[in-house]
């Protein structure tokens, strides 16, 4: 891939179901068995932070590229529902050997692999895997459900912001289906830039885990966040005001 211009018509074919099902692989035996897109990411990254790419040892590519997204559910608890109703998921970057984030990134230092190829290569196998599910449940002539899809932001992208806007241009169905959440850790320094990547390229934003988010960037960001999350802590606390009546 030698270009911008090549790696979108590149990627524009992969909208096709059988092409995209072609580039997915299934991590070896042993591993959990979640779509991978080696050949996707590395072409998307070594366009995209080419200096970064060209870097890196080939184990540490080799890595990079297997890095696959699980699925959490987001649950709904206020306003009060009738049941407990999941909203959607937060897809989270997990390795081929089913190692989870932090896991990750002890691996990655060791690899010397960047923090930021370590994030974009996770939002490349987030697209990728809800695309794929999109046209598979189309190909099967099910409805897909209205589900919202989430990926964390941290200050890792935000250093980052005209890679960031490319990659998301790359992928226009960023604006139908995806939700960003903002790092509870997300400093006063980075209001500037979160507040133009989400006006300029229309981002749906969420604001993660805010019982611990600085309040003054909570209240800054509050009129570009549909809704906010709480981390488990908070969550069965609330969960148990909500079952002894004292919440609405």
């Amino acid at each position: 891939m030698q270009n911008l211009e090549e790696l979108q018509s590149y990627l524009a074919s992969l909208t096709n179901e059988s092409i995209l099902t072609g580039q997915t692989v299934v991590a070896a035996p042993g591993c959990l068995p979640t779509p991978c897109f080696p050949d996707v990411i590395e072409k998307v990254l070594e366009v995209l932070t080419e200096h970064e790419w060209e870097e890196l040892t080939d184990r540490a590519r080799n890595y990079l590229k297997w890095i696959s997204v699980k699925a959490e559910a987001i649950d709904e608890l206020a306003p009060k529902p009738l049941q407990k109703s999941t909203r959607g998921f937060e897809l989270l970057a997990i390795d081929r050997d089913g190692n989870s984030f932090g896991e990750i990134v002890v691996r990655s230092r060791e690899l010397c692999i960047p923090s930021v190829l370590v994030r974009f290569a996770s939002l490349i196998a987030t697209f990728l895997t809800v695309r794929l599910l999109s046209q598979h449940m189309e190909r099967d002539h099910e409805d897909m459900p209205s589900l919202t899809f989430t990926q964390n932001v941290d200050t890792n992208y935000l250093n980052y912001p005209h890679t960031l806007k490319t990659l998301l241009q790359l992928f226009p169905e960023y604006q139908e289906m995806f939700y960003f959440e903002i790092n509870e850790e997300v400093t006063e320094d980075y209001l500037t830039t979160i507040r133009a990547l989400a006006e300029d390229l229309e981002i749906r934003l969420a604001l993660d885990d805010t019982n611990k988010m600085n309040v003054n960037v909570h209240h800054q960001l509050l009129d570009l966040a549909d809704w906010i999350k709480i981390d488990f802590q908070a969550t069965a606390y609330l969960e148990e005001q909500l079952l002894a009546g004292e919440g609405e």
